[in-house]
């Protein structure tokens, strides 16, 4: 589905898959095919992720992947990039569709002015945003829904240009949907908790691998 989705097939299918549990579960879980957070058990073994084999993904128990008693988020642990998510984002994919994706969030009201320049401003993300962990259920559906309805406003506008990308940066939907979401993450745990983030509701983002291989970022697989 990646060509025809550019990356944002979770932002089509995650509110459709909940809508019916919104308003009698109170916590929803997303991983992707090779992604989890867990409960931190270990230093990260990568820059801002641990590598866990196949067979040992298998051992996990829910108690590993669930959030602590009395929280109701599970979140991969916020990177911090000194020269701007905007910057980071520049230098590793298409400043272009940042820019675009932004004004697209203004003119259908997702997004104030204001909240884009706070968004310019901020130099933590949050791997995944919020299609990766936990999260309220009520919440999680209605941030779906914002990012869905930019995402495919974007693709409507801008996906034959997308369309010539290569099979990493195709994938442009779902990074730009990740900064959003994880700038939508931040500003309400900052709501939530003004004095610090509570330790316990970050957790470590585990890549599964095969048994005596490794991450790569720009890999495709099954």
């Amino acid at each position: 589905m990646r060509p025809v989705a550019y990356g944002a097939a979770g932002l089509y299918v995650i509110p459709r898959a909940i809508e019916s549990d919104v308003p009698r579960t109170e916590l929803t879980g997303v991983f992707t095919h090779r992604k989890i957070v867990m409960r931190k058990r270990a230093m990260r073994d990568h820059y801002y992720h641990r590598e866990i084999s196949i067979p040992a993904s298998l051992q996990l128990t829910v108690e590993d992947i669930r959030p602590w008693d009395g929280r109701e988020f599970l979140i991969a642990s916020p990177v911090d990039f000194p020269q701007g998510v905007v910057r980071q984002y520049a230098e590793e994919h298409h400043a272009i569709d940042l820019f675009e994706y932004l004004s697209i969030a203004v003119q259908i009201g997702v997004m104030t002015t204001d909240q884009v320049r706070e968004f310019s401003l901020e130099t933590v993300l949050v791997p995944g945003g919020s299609e990766l962990g936990i999260y309220p259920t009520s919440w999680l559906y209605a941030t779906q829904q914002k990012l869905a309805a930019v995402g495919r406003e974007f693709v409507t506008r801008y996906g034959a240009r997308i369309s010539t990308y290569d099979r990493y940066q195709v994938r442009a939907v779902g990074f730009l949907a990740e900064r959003l979401g994880s700038y939508f993450l931040l500003k309400e745990l900052r709501a939530r908790y003004p004095d610090c983030l509570p330790p316990d509701i970050v957790g470590d983002l585990c890549v599964v691998v095969p048994e005596g291989g490794h991450y790569s970022p720009g890999f495709v697989g099954n």
